[in-house]
């Protein structure tokens, strides 16, 4: 009698172990993005109800034919089992969780929300370590810089500044290519990586981002009746062969300086500098 008893109730803790891995399988399914995995997952949590069913029935056949041990052990140590790995599973799809949002965050600027200095700077560098690589290879840099933006934060205020360089990101992102990397230079600067983008090319999206900026009213405005629009001035430079990426970057800069002397709110590339 006492066995039978053991073995009903090494069964049923078996079945309450598999009914507890439920709960971090459907937390997990809560916390992933991909539809495939949740479908997989929450396949695993209807397999895992199919044998708690099953537990349930040999439980209570358990008193029609009393069993020896070693079955009742083997339901036990299963859900045992299961449960534990629902629950490491968790806690590593957690663990990684936290990791990628870790690393976006230090690759990404906290106000703009686009990517930063240091995600720029190895991004330029592995482009043009592409470039010496593939002969055929094109690249081009865009140097972007907010007209008078002292001025701006001076007068209406850095909440002002801070508003007008978050919609300005927004823009970018929706003007720039997705093989493009967009990011934060340094205050109000942001750079462009044009991987692909020849000359003409990288200054037609310069045009472009230069008239969309000054044609905005999307958070680009000021002044007391929002009626002041920013605007932008750009520098761009197309990779040559045999330059590194801190000479394409200078004569980005050297660009941008250039624009910024005929007045802002243009274009200039590198090739147009004297000197």
């Amino acid at each position: 009698m006492f066995e039978m008893w053991l073995a009903f109730a090494l069964v049923l803790f078996g079945a309450l172990f598999l009914f507890l891995a439920l709960s971090p399988i459907y937390r997990v399914v809560g916390e992933l993005s991909d539809e495939h995995l949740k479908l997989q997952w929450r396949l695993l949590g209807l397999l895992v109800g199919v044998f708690i069913v099953s537990y349930g029935i040999y439980a209570f056949d358990i008193f029609m034919h009393p069993p020896g041990l070693l079955v009742p052990l083997i339901f036990f140590f299963g859900g045992l089992f299961v449960v534990m790995v629902a629950f490491l599973a968790e806690k590593t799809a957690k663990d990684l969780k936290k990791i990628s949002t870790l690393e976006q965050e230090n690759i990404t600027d906290p106000l703009m929300k686009i990517h930063n200095r240091r995600f720029f700077e190895g991004s330029l560098k592995e482009a043009v370590k592409r470039c010496y690589l593939q002969p055929s290879c094109v690249l081009s840099l865009l140097m972007i810089d907010v007209d008078h933006f002292k001025l701006l934060n001076d007068t209406h205020g850095h909440q002002k500044g801070d508003e007008v360089l978050v919609a300005l990101a927004g823009l970018l992102q929706g003007l720039a290519r997705k093989s493009d990397v967009v990011a934060r230079y340094g205050g109000e600067e942001v750079c462009i990586i044009a991987s692909g983008a020849n000359e003409d090319e990288a200054v037609l999206l310069a045009e472009r981002i230069r008239e969309k900026v000054a044609q905005s009213t999307a958070g680009l405005c000021f002044g007391a009746k929002e009626t002041a629009c920013v605007t932008v001035s750009i520098g761009v430079a197309t990779w040559r062969e045999g330059e590194s990426a801190g000479q394409l970057l200078k004569r980005a800069d050297k660009a941008l300086y250039q624009a910024k002397a005929n007045g802002r709110n243009c274009v200039v590339h590198a090739d147009a500098c004297v000197g």
